[in-house]
């Protein structure tokens, strides 16, 4: 199981937390926490790949277990912030999302990347002096920005100084990714002020948006070689009777080849928030248009903007999926054994997001609750099941507030 988690951090490309475990510390109490929590996952995961309810029963088993072991390690002053237990938390979040059965999907999870959060918080600089630490903050951190683009809450302050403080560790200047989680840092704070008065000046803050969404792009145009990927046409695209089907293999007419997953999940979380960010503009545009009939041409044309970037970010998350399937340059045939799991549990909300994009037409909405379930049932993600039926249901996740006239 462990092999299909990704083996690199996102920060320095080293190995990453699971695969550089010291063996020594799986005897702690704190150790024997991860490797029950590990345990749970693989037992959901094989439950739900074969539709086996005796399997999710010991998944079920194994996760209370998990949580009791965890529970005790947390009472203890020294194990509570060692790496252990922060990675059992990981895993006892990627068990919710393994075995999530409906709406609501997202409390569960949540609660876990609070309590990462509060375990960053207590870990201090500390947690900055080895590589595993290092490379633990940096995957929790982004976990816990996207959680708040739901919850609509802005960005700790503390996480803003410990990523400055980790810069500054490792001394060779701000990576791609620490440049892209300040990026999204101030739109989880955008989102913030969707739940604390956005409405007293809605003009101002479609400005910050705007704005914020033109460093975003550029960041994409100047980022470092080593995160760029190949965009490769597709050979079905010529083929009439597959072009147009739901359940084709790739959506448009390109696919796109990332260096590793890391990177293909640093990308899609570039695209997500963007893509949350030009939601509020055109939810916030519409609201003004609505309030000032003379100004509602410019604000419409502000919509129309966002709607177009919106469809292309949404593609691209599309085009994410074939290399996460085992798409290779020569051959778009699907090889599910190479696929980390890993990977896939970074990609099934931006594509549940993108399926609510503006503009998104039924034909795009069907592919990805296709592809959604066979994702599902293809590595055990259940949550993306869900997702799936929630799309061809014709629901979606509402998570803007209603904005008065």
């Amino acid at each position: 199981m462990l092999s299909r988690y990704p083996t690199q951090d996102r920060v320095a490309g080293g190995r990453g937390p699971v695969n550089g475990f010291p063996l020594h510390v799986l005897g702690t109490p704190a150790g024997r926490a991860v490797t029950t929590s590990l345990n749970a996952v693989g037992l959901a995961a094989l439950s739900n790949i074969h539709q086996s309810q005796q399997l999710m029963l010991s998944a079920r088993e194994t996760y209370i277990s998990a949580l009791a072991e965890l529970n005790e390690v947390l009472s203890d002053e020294t194990q509570s912030i060692s790496n252990s237990s922060l990675i059992a938390v990981g895993f006892l979040g990627m068990f919710e999302i393994l075995t999530c059965n409906g709406r609501p999907f997202l409390e569960k999870y949540l609660n876990h990347a609070e309590g990462s959060a509060k375990l960053l918080q207590l870990r201090g600089s500390d947690q900055l002096k080895d590589p595993i630490g290092m490379g633990l903050f940096a995957q929790f951190r982004t976990n816990i920005i996207l959680g708040n683009f739901w919850l609509k809450k802005p960005t700790p302050s503390w996480m803003i100084e410990l990523s400055n403080e980790a810069i500054a560790c490792r001394g060779n200047g701000a990576s791609p990714d620490d440049e892209l989680f300040f990026l999204m840092a101030q739109v989880a704070d955008i989102c913030a002020s969707l739940r604390s008065g956005v409405l007293i000046e809605p003009t101002k803050v479609v400005k910050e948006a705007l704005k914020l969404d033109t460093e975003l792009k550029s960041w994409a145009m100047f980022v470092d070689s080593s995160w760029h990927y190949a965009v490769i046409d597709n050979p079905e695209s010529t083929n009439e009777n597959s072009c147009g089907s739901p359940f084709r293999r790739i959506y448009g007419k390109q696919y796109h080849l990332y260096p590793s997953t890391v990177v293909s999940a640093g990308w899609n979380d570039y695209r997500f928030a963007r893509l949350i960010l030009l939601e509020v503009v055109c939810a916030l545009s519409d609201h003004l248009a609505r309030r000032d009939e003379v100004a509602a041409v410019e604000h419409q044309r502000t919509i129309s903007n966002c709607t177009a970037l919106s469809q292309q970010l949404a593609e691209d998350i599309c085009a994410s999926v074939p290399y996460h399937l085992g798409a290779t340059e020569d051959s778009t045939l699907e090889d599910w054994n190479s696929t980390p799991t890993g990977g896939m549990t970074r990609l099934i909300w931006p594509l549940f997001v993108a399926s609510d994009c503006a503009g998104a037409s039924p034909e795009f909405v069907k592919w990805i609750a296709n592809t959604l379930s066979r994702i599902g049932h293809g590595v055990g993600i259940q949550q993306a099941v869900v997702m799936s039926n929630l799309l061809k249901a014709g629901r979606h996740l509402s998570w803007l507030p209603e904005l008065g006239g």
